[in-house]
């Protein structure tokens, strides 16, 4: 017998550069409800309530990727992201610092990405943070 699970494709990649750990976050949406379950998660794992603070973490100097399951990223981003990713790549401690001090502005505490499939494919699918100064997204 055999048993499996649909295949990942794990092209896509980030490089954290930082002597910091990061969060990654991708949408082709919003970013507001990603930032509200990470505030909570991290309350909750203040007050004891969890084990750990769950995420897609990746400590510094270390390589992580988007897998994504099922099919091919080329696919995803024309059906699912039409056509347009954000990736939020967030220096944890900026992140924990906000939410201890009830901060409502988060945009120090994170850099945005927004690509399309050419520029995927241009960069390699691989994000380095935190040198890939051209693509980054202003906060404001």
């Amino acid at each position: 017998m055999v048993i499996g699970c649909d295949p990942i494709d794990d092209k896509f990649r980030i490089a954290n550069n930082s002597g910091h750990k990061v969060f990654i976050l991708e949408s082709h949406d919003t970013l507001e409800s990603s930032f509200g379950y990470m505030k909570y998660n991290f309350r909750q794992f203040q007050k004891g309530l969890t084990r750990r603070i769950s995420g897609n973490f990746i400590e510094p100097n270390d390589t992580s990727y988007l897998g994504y399951m099922g099919g091919k990223w080329e696919m995803a981003m024309i059906d699912d992201y039409k056509n347009s990713i954000h990736v939020f790549i967030i220096d944890s401690a900026k992140f924990y610092h906000a939410v201890l001090n009830n901060e409502e502005d988060f945009r120090h505490t994170y850099k945005r990405y927004d690509l399309n499939l050419l520029q995927l494919m241009k960069i390699n699918w691989l994000i380095v943070y935190p040198e890939s100064s051209l693509l980054q997204v202003d906060n404001k």
